[in-house]
């Protein structure tokens, strides 16, 4: 029972750093006006699919974009 609660107690805990991280990230995008699109972010992580995979090499960092308003 205690390791249940325990769990139960780390999950909320990680849901709640990745809200807090999240919104850290939003207001960062927000007061500097760059950030990523969906697509290249979704292609980025199929690319390192790959490269973990052993499929293809590393795929280069994804570089900030202004973002549209």
């Amino acid at each position: 029972m205690i390791d249940v609660l325990q769990k139960a107690v780390e999950r909320q805990r990680l849901r709640d750093q990745f809200q807090r991280d999240a919104m850290e990230a939003l207001r960062e995008a927000e007061a500097t006006g760059l950030g990523h699109d969906l697509a290249d972010v979704e292609a980025y992580f199929a690319q390192m699919a790959e490269f973990r995979a052993g499929r293809a090499p590393r795929p280069a960092p994804l570089e900030p974009k202004p973002l549209a308003r």
